[in-house]
């Protein structure tokens, strides 16, 4: 899988390959340039990442087409400053988004969800949407919302969706460990 590069990693810092990163937060291997096409990476901003075929299935990459915007970022480094939620690159579910509304100096995304995850949602909480750590600002039975800041707009793929668009989702990691702990196993 080629990716266009959109994102705060710059080309002119010097990182080591293959090594591990985030890609919309689906966390994949990434191929050292000299390994797919040198020349076209550097003049495109294109690299290449490893994905399988279980990646592909459960995530919007089963779905994504060529020039489609995703998010990148590094992965954390154990002793480096961490604001935010813990998100692992680890999706949950291919979510849909089902409103899009502009407020006066935000949006709302209502994305919705399956019937069993829905437990792992609580207003106030974190949910990562296609990597980009948020604070669920409503739910309801099927669905969540988030509010999506300006900056943030338009510094990642959002300001590329629309109503019927898929997501990836990563629900809080505390709070699955909780849920699994604190619960009686779902009946099949």
């Amino acid at each position: 899988m080629t990716v266009l590069a959109h994102d705060s990693i710059k080309s002119s810092q010097q990182v080591e390959t293959p090594r591990t990163s985030s890609c919309s937060r689906l966390a994949r291997t990434e191929l050292p340039a000299s390994q797919n096409y040198p020349a076209l990476a550097q003049k495109t901003g294109t690299f290449t990442v490893e994905m399988m075929e279980e990646s592909r299935n459960r995530t919007v990459f089963g779905f994504s087409k060529e020039g489609d915007e995703v998010n990148l970022e590094r992965s954390a480094i154990i002793g480096e400053r961490n604001s935010g939620h813990n998100v692992t690159g680890h999706i949950d579910q291919v979510g849909e988004i089902l409103k899009l509304e502009k407020m006066s100096d935000y949006w709302i995304f209502r994305i919705g969800m399956s019937k069993d995850n829905a437990k792992l949602i609580v207003e106030k909480g974190s949910v990562a949407i296609d990597g980009i750590s948020l604070t669920v600002s409503d739910e309801g039975e099927y669905w969540f919302e988030v509010s999506i800041l300006p900056y943030t707009m338009e510094e990642t793929n959002l300001h590329t969706k629309k109503a019927g668009d898929k997501v990836n989702i990563e629900f809080d990691i505390l709070g699955k460990y909780l849920l699994k702990n604190t619960c009686p196993p779902l009946s099949s």
